[in-house]
């Protein structure tokens, strides 16, 4: 299955209304100040040191806060300070920045508290994607700890398919490329054109419509064929296939090189990258991922102009 078989899935049942509001709008102050306000007398500091442990854990998840993760939980920490009107100093918060100590307790205090607050959970994990996504890319252990903190905190499987498939994609690794090429019988350096032509004539002999009168046996294996032959050529085909919101109308059309295409989430326009790099292509001011199949950017275009 690709990447986008159950994430779109999920996506697709639940669609941008609702609690979706939570994902992809802006960060939700008043689910922050709800948890404290309901559950303690938690101090400006204490608030904004629990929510700078839950960044740090999936920081350093992979085992390296990077310059990026950092500048991105001072980033947050600043928003919320501002939108919670805490009125922390400019000194205490660069000391919560910095300062580690008591993240183990303060982040179990959390966990503990969350389950009980759908909505900031759902902020929350928003949020600690957006981190995960501030070097462009999420490793597997920074999915692993989003899955976890998910699971932890009551978040639905399906809304964290949704929540994945915003900001997660795995690129077709080297070795998938290379049994791609074998599949279709062409070079290493084979040209769009020579791929394409190659999967027509392979799509031609193996497809499903030419065996009807085999034996149930054959129609299996050329079945299994023609599936091996249409994934190949997706593998090496897809980057002409990327869809995204269109900077004026907000439908969805498919995109080409160096393109402007509208953010799902935020509404910034953004200039796209060159083909090859469209997959990776994300929001610089949200993270979110820009491009997706067709399918699933229609069905976004369309949740978002609801």
């Amino acid at each position: 299955m690709t990447w986008w078989g159950s994430a779109g899935g999920a996506f697709l049942g639940w669609g941008l209304g609702g609690p979706v509001g939570g994902l992809v709008g802006a960060y939700a102050g008043h689910a922050v100040a709800s948890w404290f306000t309901s559950t303690s007398d938690s101090s400006s500091e204490d608030i904004l040191s629990k929510a700078a442990a839950v960044y740090r854990a999936l920081a350093n998840a992979d085992g390296e806060l990077s310059p990026k993760e950092q500048q991105r939980i001072e980033q947050f920490l600043n928003e919320d300070n501002t939108s919670l009107n805490l009125s922390v100093d400019a000194e205490t918060l660069r000391d919560i920045v910095n300062d580690t100590t008591g993240d183990e307790e303060q982040f179990e205090e959390a966990l503990k508290i969350l389950p009980e607050h759908s909505e900031l959970a759902a902020v929350l994990l928003r949020r600690c994607f957006r981190l995960a996504a501030a070097d462009l890319t999420i490793s597997d252990a920074e999915l692993q700890w989003l899955a976890a903190f998910a699971q932890q905190t009551g978040i639905p499987e399906d809304d964290f398919g949704t929540m994945m498939m915003l900001f997660y994609r795995t690129q077709e690794s080297e070795s998938t490329k290379h049994s791609a090429y074998d599949a279709l019988k062409v070079a290493r350096n084979a040209t769009r054109g020579q791929i394409n032509d190659a999967y027509r004539e392979l799509a031609r002999t193996y497809h499903p419509d030419r065996h009807i009168d085999l034996t149930p046996e054959i129609r299996e294996l050329t079945a299994k064929k023609f599936s091996e032959i249409t994934h190949a050529y997706e593998a090496l085909m897809s980057p002409d296939k990327w869809w995204g919101r269109h900077p004026e109308s907000g439908q969805a059309y498919c995109v080409t090189d160096r393109e402007t295409a509208r953010c799902f989430s935020c509404n910034r326009k953004v200039r796209l990258p060159v083909a090859e790099h469209h997959w990776s292509a994300r929001c610089p001011e949200c993270q979110v991922l820009l491009l997706y199949p067709e399918e699933i950017a229609a069905a976004m275009a369309s949740a978002t102009a609801e």
